[in-house]
């Protein structure tokens, strides 16, 4: 698979630079209209921040991570990518053929706030 244009600081292949114009483009301020989000995505969004329901305090949630390592490209992460509610950067750290790591973007959080019907709070470490 060949990485072919930069978006932000997100790497593209081919065929995921047109979906992400058609899909992510238009979505500034309108986050959760046409998103399809399945529930293994959810739950991965969930895991990257470190979402413990047993944590939630007074409707708040302290999200105190922010990232997911995959030892390759990963089709349901790459998804979310296109969707604009995730990012993604070459882990050179990581093991595996093609070591990725994952991030819930700003639009990500706003999705999972509204999904959760919380308010997340990201803690700067």
């Amino acid at each position: 698979m060949k990485l072919i244009k930069s978006i932000g600081s997100t790497w593209m292949t081919e065929g995921m630079t047109d979906a992400w114009h058609q899909k992510v483009g238009g979505l500034k301020g309108m986050i959760n209209q046409d998103l399809n989000i399945n529930p293994e995505q959810l739950g991965n969004m969930k895991h990257c921040i470190g979402f413990n329901s047993i944590k939630v305090k007074h409707n708040k949630y302290f999200a105190w991570r922010n990232y997911f390592t995959t030892s390759d490209n990963d089709e349901n992460w790459d998804n979310l990518v296109i969707q604009g509610l995730a990012t993604k950067k070459d882990f050179k750290l990581g093991g595996g053929p093609n070591p990725q790591v994952y991030q819930v973007s700003k639009e990500g959080f706003k999705y999972l706030e509204d999904k959760l019907n919380l308010r997340i709070i990201v803690e700067k470490r």
